[in-house]
């Protein structure tokens, strides 16, 4: 986790592990840092960082939010200009050395051509920035607009892939908090089970292959556990206690 950015006068200096993020909101913009590790994970894995209220707070921090009257006109992508209100933000955030997270390509390409920063868009990104909105009012207390159909971003890509691989099929006028929260606890136990299987495997299979001449490489979690289950507590008496006895237990079953 990278450390939280110090404060000195009216700038905030460039912390290693970090980069610097534009969000767009309703009524304006705000400037981050973030902790850009969180942009080199799976795109599957991203979205469920920014669910619940927990992960973000160690992730993303808030430097400064502006509300603009003009808000459609802060960036002119036919004139490629910049409001000069929001230059003079980023150049009190962002120096020449640091990468800034921006929302879309055409934002990349203006401020790069303006301003001269190197700037970062791709699935990653739009994954943060998915996370960012669903978490807006939390992260941006400022922002009092309520999010209209026109203001949300399409659906979160590892999302979707969570979905899809339970063959639910959820559009986006129907995705709500309920959806989502429901769906990051199934991800959640999928990646528990996929991590008690792989401790298994890592714990039995060669005792398996020893003791029983079987061979339990390609055994799945329920596999797993009901054949440990019949072997060696078959009338249900084992209570929960050291898993080093239970372990223990496994190969007196598999030598007997």
């Amino acid at each position: 986790m990278a450390s939280k950015p110090t404060r000195i006068g009216k700038y905030y200096y460039k912390i290693p592990g970090t980069v610097k993020l534009l969000f767009e909101t309703p009524s304006g913009f705000a400037i981050f840092s973030f902790d850009e590790k969180y942009l080199k994970k799976s795109i599957e894995h991203i979205w469920v960082f920014f669910v619940g209220n927990y992960w973000h707070k160690n992730i993303v921090w808030l430097h400064e939010f502006r509300a603009f009257e003009d808000k459609p006109n802060v960036f002119n992508l036919t004139a490629q200009t910049i409001d000069v209100s929001l230059v003079k933000m980023l150049g009190t955030h962002c120096g020449l050395d640091e990468t800034l997270v921006v929302g879309s390509r055409g934002y990349k390409d203006i401020i790069e051509k303006r301003m001269g920063l190197k700037c970062l868009f791709d699935d990653a990104v739009k994954e943060v920035m998915w996370g960012l909105q669903n978490l807006m009012h939390t992260l941006v207390p400022q922002e009092q607009s309520k999010i209209t159909k026109d203001d949300r971003l399409p659906m979160s890509l590892g999302l979707n892939m969570v979905l899809n691989r339970y063959k639910i099929n959820v559009t986006q006028e129907m995705l709500n908090e309920y959806i989502i929260k429901k769906t990051s606890k199934v991800y959640a136990t999928d990646l528990r089970e996929k991590a008690h299987l792989k401790f298994l495997h890592r714990m039995f299979d060669e005792d398996f292959k020893e003791f029983s001449k079987v061979d339990s490489t390609y055994w799945t979690l329920s596999k797993f556990a009901t054949a440990l289950k019949i072997m060696f507590d078959p009338d249900g008496a084992l209570k929960f206690g050291n898993p080093h006895k239970g372990r223990i237990a496994v190969r007196i079953a598999l030598l007997g």
